[in-house]
């Protein structure tokens, strides 16, 4: 489908999948071993970026930069309530176990955070400084993020070529892998960014049309090798996202070639 370009992907403890379509300004949900989505119109999608599911069913989602905000749905997205004003579009969206919500924002270079407490629903800057820039400071275009149970931040650094690392109450950062050398042993515009609970990061480096492994014994190309583009099941084009299910299968937004890829890996990295 020509006019399906996914623009965010989660996946729940249920293994249900929701994936983001804003050109159709709606969700598509798959069930279990469905092959055919249900559609849910809950408003206008158009630019919307981001989603991330809570354990308790809530969908968060990011309703786009004309919206400037992020909306919490309940009830199989029958009725919402928003939780966090932004000042564009949340091209990463991520909600931590304390129920902190986090957006970062593409063309601010930064990444805001929310907690349920606040009193506004101004989102306070915890990652860059709203300049694009290479320093320890700063981002230039941050796309997907990532929290652990530590509340690390994680952070896909688009045009820095890196994925930078935000420890608690720090502003700067440390470069965990990446900079601005392309080639098979770097990043070319990471989009997004997953940790599982060895510590391992996966990593869609969007540029180089593959998906990488990083961990202890380095970078490892897993989906996509060699990195060039295609169509054949085996091959990705300008990937942007991914999502992983209980099972330990790895979920692909192929944008360039308007698909959703499922791969199964060798273990389980949930």
């Amino acid at each position: 489908m020509a006019d399906f370009v996914p623009s965010g992907i989660f996946i729940d403890n249920h293994n249900i999948i929701y994936v983001n379509d804003p050109n159709n300004s709606q969700i598509q949900v798959w069930n279990g071993g469905e092959t055919v989505p249900r559609s849910v119109k809950p408003i206008s999608l158009r630019s919307s970026r981001g989603i991330f599911v809570a354990k308790n069913g809530d969908i968060y989602l990011d309703i786009g930069e004309n919206n400037s905000r992020v909306d919490k749905w309940s009830n199989y997205l029958k009725s919402s309530v928003p939780v966090m004003s932004v000042k564009g579009t949340c091209y990463g969206l991520f909600v931590d176990r304390d129920d902190n919500v986090y957006c970062s924002l593409w063309n601010q270079h930064t990444v805001v955070k929310r907690s349920p407490y606040d009193r506004t629903y101004s989102g306070n800057s915890i990652a860059g400084n709203g300049t694009c820039g290479s320093k320890s400071t700063m981002l230039c275009f941050p796309s997907g993020i990532f929290v652990d149970t530590n509340f690390n931040l994680y952070v896909a650094d688009y045009d820095n070529h890196r994925i930078q690392l935000f420890e608690p109450g720090r502003s700067d950062a440390r470069t965990l892998v990446g900079n601005d050398i392309l080639g098979d042993q770097s990043l070319n515009h990471p989009t997004d960014i997953k940790v599982d609970a060895d510590g391992n990061l996966f990593i869609v480096d969007h540029g180089n049309h593959r998906i990488v492994r990083f961990g202890s014994d380095g970078l490892h190309c897993i989906i996509g090798c060699p990195d060039t583009n295609g169509t054949e099941s085996h091959e990705l084009n300008s990937p942007r996202g991914i999502a992983f299910d209980t099972r330990g299968n790895i979920f692909i937004f192929d944008s360039g070639n308007h698909r959703i890829q499922k791969f199964t890996l060798a273990r389980n990295i949930c």
